[in-house]
């Protein structure tokens, strides 16, 4: 068995984000980067594995998704005063999902030995995705995460994202202020032809030029919707500009 990360003095408390994978993971690395931390999704799996946490997360204040689930409980004793985010989702909507998700990965590294697979493997008890097995996989790490924080309830937040919590439950439990943007909620299933963001309460952000006409947003909005990898966020976000795309992108520096 691995030895745990050694406890270091100079180890900063984090926000980590450890929901299973298609339980919001992404939207929640994007919220807390629109917040102002410096967070990394999906960190190195075979660092993580191995407990090289440092190596791992330097420079970062907080992580997310599943190769930080894997580890959690090595990493609240390595990063002692984090805060951990437990993101949540049904348990069919989550297989539906995670079962697509691993299907349509055949990169030859994603099935590879180590890495994304041995997380799986740890996980549900399966690299490959079984119904069964995932299910099981998915009750017993809930289970072990809320056994885990069951005496410390002030340093787990349990958030549904998928069913729209965000800011109102997110912003408190880290003390800060709600931003003036909207949470981003993401949707994977969304095709490259549309954007990779749907926000709760702006649909159709991919038809910029019809929701530019609708939207009231502010110029810092418009950064902070960049800022969040959402171009047409930023590009509808341009109520009273009526310019051609390309032009209201060169302007905010917009990146195709």
């Amino acid at each position: 068995m691995l030895e745990d990360s050694p406890l270091r003095a100079d180890n900063k408390a984090m926000i980590f984000g450890i929901g299973l994978s298609k339980t919001g993971t992404w939207s929640l690395h994007r919220a807390l980067e629109a917040l102002g931390y410096s967070s990394i999704h999906y960190p190195s799996p075979d660092l993580m594995i191995a407990g090289r946490f440092n190596d791992a997360l330097a420079g970062f204040d907080a992580a997310t998704d599943i190769s930080v689930s894997a580890v959690f409980e090595r990493l609240d004793h390595a990063y002692p005063g984090s805060r951990f985010i437990l993101t949540v989702r049904d348990l069919e909507p989550w297989l539906r999902s995670v079962g697509s998700h691993v299907d349509r990965r055949d990169a030859p590294a994603y099935h590879a030995p180590g890495g994304a697979r041995t997380l799986r493997d740890r996980l549900y008890g399966s690299s490959a995705f079984d119904r069964a097995s995932y299910a099981r996989g998915f009750e017993t790490f809930h289970r072990r995460v809320h056994a885990h924080f069951a005496r410390r309830e002030s340093d787990l937040l349990t958030i549904d994202v998928c069913a729209g919590a965000g800011w109102e439950s997110l912003c408190p439990f880290l003390g800060v202020p709600v931003p003036h943007v909207p949470f981003p909620h993401a949707n994977p299933t969304h095709s490259r032809a549309t954007s990779k963001m749907e926000v709760k309460g702006l649909p159709g952000l991919g038809d910029h030029a019809r929701n530019r006409e609708t939207l009231g947003v502010t110029q810092r909005e418009v950064k902070l919707g960049d800022a969040l990898g959402d171009r047409d966020l930023a590009r509808a976000a341009g109520k009273a500009d009526h310019r051609p795309a390309a032009e209201l992108d060169r302007d905010l520096h917009i990146r195709p």
